[in-house]
């Protein structure tokens, strides 16, 4: 019978041991994951000088989001519940939307 499992090596005996590393008195405060949704939602783009919203930033934050944490969107509402984000309001009769070639765009109502 062959008996397998995940065992500890003992060290050998010349290996000094290195103590742990020395704990800050003031650490920083961790930063919270991205997807918890206890955080409050963050504003993704500004408008620019006549109103509209920044589409280039928009895009340039969904790809980015997009590629860190390796996942594919369908729609710009699965974007938004994910990345934990709020879009600045869109146009009057306008909403916004994923295109063909996956970029955020204003699209009609």
């Amino acid at each position: 019978m062959l008996l397998a499992g995940c065992s500890k090596a003992k060290a050998p005996s010349n290996v000094a041991n290195t103590p742990p590393p020395a704990q800050s008195t003031n650490p920083e405060p961790a930063a919270a994951a991205p997807d918890n949704p206890q955080l409050p939602p963050t504003a993704v783009a500004d408008t620019t000088t006549n109103g509209q919203p920044d589409l280039r930033g928009l895009n340039r934050q969904f790809i980015s989001y997009e590629v860190q944490n390796r996942c594919h969107f369908k729609t710009i509402e699965e974007y938004a519940a994910a990345a934990n984000v709020q879009f600045p309001p869109p146009p009057a009769g306008k909403k916004y939307a994923l295109d063909k070639k996956g970029y955020i765009a204003l699209v009609d109502r």
